[in-house]
């Protein structure tokens, strides 16, 4: 049994309305100081900018989603660490597609075509540590003109987990 832990990209409005009321609150504070002070503290405007890119990259994160995705006993599960959110027998996941836009993301579809979409932020290789994991628990064919030598240059991975005769699904 293994455990992946993870958080998704926030939902980019509230991100946004958070970053806005922050950077206005900034200059509110720095025109105060300024006035207070009659003009006697200069504050450099690099400071402000890494200030604000640091406060925007965490303020992206916090809005993000807990997602923990367990692989074990037969089944994929995936929670947000107190209820489980979905659940999918190992044997009935019919294809890994990991891809690249802006993050590396996991597509599992199952035999009837469902998908799940897993999008870690920030950059992670969770994506790949999962399929690595379920290609040694599943028999599977990766197609090989997409896998390159050197991961990080992978821009597409499509692994299949063809069907399995004899497999006793777990129960519930």
């Amino acid at each position: 049994m293994r455990s992946f832990e993870f958080r998704e990209r926030g939902s980019f409005w509230p991100a946004f309305l958070t970053m806005l009321g922050i950077i206005v609150g900034l200059l509110v504070a720095i025109i105060a100081l300024y006035t207070v002070t009659d003009g006697a503290i200069d504050i450099p405007t690099p400071l402000l900018a890494g200030i604000t890119a640091g406060l925007s990259g965490s303020v992206l994160i916090w809005f993000g989603k807990k997602r923990v995705v367990t692989i074990g006993n037969g089944w994929l599960s995936v929670s947000d660490g107190k209820q489980e959110l979905a659940r999918v027998p190992l044997p009935d996941i019919a294809r890994a597609r990991i891809y690249f836009k802006r993050v590396r993301n996991l597509e599992l579809t199952n035999r009837s075509g469902h998908q799940l979409l897993l999008s870690p932020f920030p950059a992670s290789k969770i994506p790949d540590e999962i399929v690595d994991f379920l290609r040694v628990q599943l028999p599977h064919l990766e197609q090989p003109g997409l896998a390159m030598k050197n991961r990080k240059l992978r821009t597409e991975r499509i692994i299949d987990f063809p069907p399995q005769r004899g497999w006793n699904q777990p129960s519930v």
